[in-house]
């Protein structure tokens, strides 16, 4: 866990304790894989976001914000939902606590006055560079426990998985069929 110490036997025996990867209690008719990739996806999500509380300083959502803003100079609204891929009514909410905070600013868009363009504000550029590294440590943590050549050979698998769920018309067909 991010900042709780202890040896990794330690950790280990923490997150095997709080179930998160356990795949005893797979549901049936669920996939084991698709379970643990949600599993650990959600794990991975709550300690990233316990670090940014222990900076005091933002949440988990205006985080992704601070990184999508960090990529363009102005971002639409709808773009920002869609790369952070969360629900609009929480970037519409961390989006005016940010401005409000003046993190960020948005204006109107000159071509289509419906939207709006948010963009970081230099005291937003700030804080995002001071909690960049923090963020990076955690990752380079992560990244570090597998070799070059497992991640190389997780990612394949990943993608793998990812063709894989991928159902196309015929075998929609076929599923339907099987299950009668």
């Amino acid at each position: 866990f991010v900042g709780t110490g202890g040896t990794s036997a330690q950790r280990k025996d923490t997150v095997l304790s709080l179930g998160t990867l356990d795949l005893e209690d797979v549901p049936p008719g669920a996939s084991r894989l698709s379970v643990t990739a949600q599993r650990l996806s959600r794990f991975l999500r709550s300690q990233l976001g316990r670090l940014l509380d222990q900076t005091g300083e933002i949440s988990l959502v205006e985080w992704r914000i601070y990184v999508g803003l960090s990529q363009h100079e102005t971002v639409k609204q709808k773009d920002l939902i869609a790369f952070t891929e969360i629900e609009q009514g929480q970037v519409s909410r961390s989006l005016a606590r940010m401005e409000e905070r003046r993190l960020i600013k948005s204006q109107q868009s000159t071509a289509d006055r419906r939207v709006r363009l948010y963009s970081m504000t230099g005291k937003g550029r700030a804080q995002f560079e001071r909690i960049l590294p923090s963020v990076v440590a955690y990752h380079e943590v992560i990244d570090r426990v597998l070799s070059p050549e497992e991640q190389t050979l997780f990612l394949d698998m990943t993608n793998r998985i990812v063709e894989a769920s991928i159902i196309h018309e015929d075998e929609r067909k076929d599923i339907q069929r099987k299950a009668g």
